[in-house]
C-alpha cells in the first residue's frame, strides 16, 4: 500500500508547509490582482489615446434654439460632411452632407435621415436660405439650430467630418460594396480623382457597373454624384448606400484594423460628445442595426425664390408630422403636432409652391 506523501510529516514541519503554502498562494493572488489591474490600465490608457485624438468643440447653449421632446430612449446626433479641403472642420465651409442619426438605445435601432443641403428654411440673422448655408455662417451651433427651429427637434450633439477622412476610413475596411449604374462611372471618376489628388494618391477608375466594391475615393466620388437622374435627392441615397455599407463592413472587421480605422479617422473628427456617452454608445456598437434610412422632406416640390433653386417641403408641416412619427412614435404613441414656429414658417415658404 502507497503512503500518503505527509503521513509521517512532524506537526513543526506541516505548520511550516501550510504557512509556506499560503504565502505562496497570497503571491499568487497578488500576482493576479496585479496582472488585472495592468491589463485595465491598458484597456482604459488605449481608449483615452483613442478619445484625445478627436477635436472636442461644445455649443454655444445660451444661443442655442430647442424644443423639448421629452424623449427618453432616444440619442439624436446631427452629422455633417463638410465641403472642406483643408480639414476646415468648422464655420466657413458648407455642409455638404447633413445625416440625422436617431438612435434607440432601448431597441438598438438606428435610423438614418438625409436633409436635402437646398432645403428652403429660416436661418436665424440670414432670413431665409438653403439649410447647408447654417453650418457655413455659424457653425454648429447655428446649423442645430436651424434644424431644431425649422424641424421642432431637440438636437444639441453633432459630428463633422470631411470627405479625406472618410475615403481612408472606407480604405482600411477594404472598401464597400455599392450597386453602381453605368452612366455614374464618369461622375465617379471625376470626383474620386480630386479627393485621390487631395491625399497625393493614385487614383484607379471605375471601368464597370452593377453590384461592385469602392474603395474609399471611388465610394466618396460616388456619394458626391449630384448632376444626375434627380440630383440631390439620388445623392443623398447614395451617401446612406455608403454608410450602410461601411456600418456593416465595421461590425466584421478585426480589433487591428479598427484600430488603424479609430487611428485615422478620429484626429479629422470635430464633436461635442463628450468621452462618456462615446463611451456608452460604443460599448453596444456591435448590437445596433440601421432599419432605415430616407431623405428628408419626404414630400416636396422644387422651385426658385429669386433666382436660386430650392427644395420647397410641401408642406414644412407636413413634413415635420412625419418626420417625428416615422422616428419617435414608437415612443410617444401618437401623432405629432408642430409647434406654432413650425406653422408660421410652413406659411411662409408655401407662398413659393407653383399650384
Amino acid at each position: 500500500m502507497k503512503k500518503k506523501k505527509y503521513e509521517n510529516e512532524s506537526p513543526k514541519a506541516r505548520k511550516k508547509r501550510l504557512k509556506r503554502k499560503k504565502i505562496i498562494r497570497r503571491r499568487i493572488f497578488a500576482f493576479l490582482i496585479l496582472l488585472l489591474f495592468v491589463l485595465i490600465a491598458g484597456v482604459v490608457l488605449f481608449i483615452m489615446d483613442k478619445l484625445n485624438k478627436i477635436n472636442y468643440k461644445d455649443v454655444d447653449r445660451d444661443n442655442l434654439y430647442t424644443v423639448d421632446l421629452n424623449l427618453e430612449d432616444y440619442y439624436n446626433i446631427l452629422v455633417f460632411g463638410v465641403d472642406s479641403r483643408a480639414d476646415e472642420l468648422e464655420k466657413n465651409t458648407r455642409s455638404d452632407t447633413m445625416i440625422l442619426v436617431s438612435i434607440n438605445t432601448k431597441t438598438k435601432e438606428i435610423k438614418l435621415t438625409s436633409f436635402y443641403r437646398d432645403t428652403y428654411v429660416q436661418i436665424e440673422g440670414h432670413n431665409y436660405n438653403k439649410l447647408g448655408h447654417a453650418y457655413s455662417y455659424g457653425g454648429a451651433t447655428l446649423a442645430l439650430s436651424t434644424f431644431n427651429k425649422n424641424f421642432d427637434l431637440d438636437l444639441d450633439t453633432y459630428v463633422t467630418v470631411n470627405f479625406t477622412s472618410v475615403a481612408n476610413a472606407i480604405n482600411m475596411l477594404g472598401g464597400v460594396e455599392v450597386e453602381v449604374k453605368e452612366a455614374e462611372i464618369p461622375h465617379i471618376n471625376k470626383y474620386g480623382e480630386e479627393i485621390a489628388r487631395i491625399n497625393g494618391c493614385k487614383y484607379t477608375n471605375v471601368t464597370t457597373h452593377g453590384k461592385i466594391t469602392l474603395d474609399g475615393y471611388q465610394a466618396i466620388g460616388y456619394s458626391r454624384i449630384r448632376k444626375l437622374g434627380n440630383g440631390d435627392f439620388e445623392r443623398t441615397n447614395r451617401q446612406r448606400a455608403v454608410l450602410n455599407a461601411m456600418f456593416a463592413k465595421l461590425k466584421k472587421s478585426d480589433l487591428s484594423t479598427i484600430n488603424d480605422m479609430l487611428d485615422e479617422i478620429l484626429p479629422q473628427v470635430l464633436t461635442n460628445m463628450d468621452n462618456k456617452t462615446i463611451l456608452a454608445l460604443a460599448k453596444d456598437c456591435l448590437a445596433y442595426d440601421i432599419t432605415e434610412s430616407a431623405g428628408f422632406p419626404y414630400n416636396l416640390k422644387t422651385g426658385y425664390v429669386g433666382k436660386a433653386a430650392m427644395v420647397l417641403p410641401n408642406t414644412l408641416y407636413d413634413n415635420v408630422i412625419q418626420l417625428h412619427d416615422r422616428l419617435f412614435k414608437a415612443e410617444t404613441g401618437k401623432d405629432y403636432i408642430p409647434t406654432s414656429t413650425v406653422e408660421e414658417i410652413s406659411s411662409h415658404i408655401s407662398q413659393y409652391i407653383k399650384k
